[in-house]
């Protein structure tokens, strides 16, 4: 249950129920939308309510946010008009007001700090950009401010870590963070592991976490089109640092969808990926299981992921795509001896080697994720999930 809440309040019905159909879609936001075209309901409904957002085109909107007292009040603005604006500054065409454009001549929107001239929390944003942009630039905006204490969403799940670099979660609901791995390359560790989380989608709430050197991942979501996303691993785990309580926003404005599996965009440069520590990493995977928007997180890690062995130290479960040539039988030794060596054979206790079938280069062309799903590799992911449903059943 969702105890915060957005309202949504503009004299247009079918824009405030589209918008409200689209906040209800994301299982990650933190906060619940309702939406009004009528104030006096609006006003009903907000009494002995705290409100986090207010989110109105109406050009009266300061009257309704003096009486609900939001956190943060999101205006949107039609460009062109001044109707909305107080003071009845105009609108520049050619300037694009979103929530991640700084470019925008700070008379016409709030500033810096998300004030107005008479300390109200507002922002202005375009009313006619698309609906995903628009939520991710008001996440973006309220996860930069630090919340009022008692308005930060509690965790639905309990967990505890015995240390640093082990997790081991006490469930209300069981908790699991699984990697795919492999000392082999070519060996089909990437479409395996979002296979599993796609497979384990079917029945959890999973989050996907690439954190291979160069993933590609970027252009094949987007059908091999050059594509840089304006935030992805590197930023949440930055994020994750500054310990003001607002990760959940934070993720909820970078959250990708493959069907039914969340994601984060793979870090575009792999220094940040490297100089993290075991300990960090351990931190901002309890911090996502404690926010309860997850029971499930894939890592899909490559051979710079950081110290790969403390990583896998983190995991429950731990899948090893392997092939049978000489070189790749050999690779797979040297690997369980340095581990022995290491002192971590015990981890070989949590690994579960598998020869996966064999992936067409050709299927990796156009819609990725649909092929993906009706392909061998989701077959045999399912097929693995039950099975090893049945013998913890055993």
């Amino acid at each position: 249950m969702k105890t915060q809440i957005c309202v949504i309040l503009d004299e247009d019905e079918l824009y405030v129920s589209r918008l409200a159909h689209y906040m209800k879609t994301i299982n990650t936001l933190p906060f619940e939308a309702a939406p009004f075209t009528d104030p006096d309901r609006l006003l009903s409904f907000c009494e002995g309510k705290q409100v986090l957002c207010f989110v109105t085109g109406r050009s009266d909107w300061p009257v309704y946010y003096e009486k609900i007292h939001p956190v943060m009040c999101f205006v949107l603005a039609d460009p062109g008009s001044t109707a909305i604006q107080p003071g009845g500054e105009a609108f520049d065409d050619t300037q694009q007001l979103n929530g991640t454009d700084d470019r925008v001549d700070t008379k016409i929107k709030a500033d810096r700090d998300g004030q107005d001239e008479t300390g109200r929390k507002v922002v202005y944003l375009d009313r006619y950009q698309p609906a995903d942009t628009l939520v991710s630039a008001m996440l973006e905006r309220i996860a930069s401010r630090s919340l009022q204490p008692g308005r930060s969403l509690p965790p639905r799940r309990e967990y505890k870590r015995d240390s640093p670099a082990g997790a081991e979660y006490a469930e209300y609901e069981p908790l699991r963070v699984s990697a795919v791995y492999s000392p082999i390359g070519r060996c089909g560790k990437t479409c395996f592991a979002v296979a599993l989380g796609e497979a384990l989608s079917l029945r959890h709430r999973v989050l996907y976490l690439n954190m291979e050197e160069y993933s590609g991942f970027a252009a094949v979501n987007t059908g091999g089109r050059e594509y840089h996303s304006p935030a992805d691993l590197s930023d949440l785990l930055y994020f994750s640092r500054q310990s003001d309580g607002n990760l959940i926003y934070k993720l909820s404005s970078m959250v990708r969808t493959w069907n039914n599996l969340d994601y984060i965009e793979p870090a575009f440069s792999s220094g940040d990926l490297k100089e993290a520590g075991a300990g960090e990493w351990s931190r901002l995977l309890g911090m996502l299981l404690d926010l309860g928007e997850y029971d499930r997180i894939v890592l899909d890690l490559g051979s710079q992921s950081g110290d790969a062995l403390q990583l896998l130290r983190i995991c429950d479960q731990i899948y090893v795509p392997v092939l049978d040539d000489l070189f790749s039988r050999a690779k797979l030794r040297q690997f369980l001896s340095n581990l022995e060596a290491m002192g971590a054979s015990d981890l070989t206790k949590r690994m579960m080697k598998l020869h996966l079938p064999v992936w067409q280069e050709e299927n990796m062309t156009g819609d990725f994720p649909r092929q993906l799903l009706r392909g061998k590799y989701m077959q045999y992911a399912r097929r693995l999930i039950m099975r090893e449903e049945v013998d913890t059943d055993d």
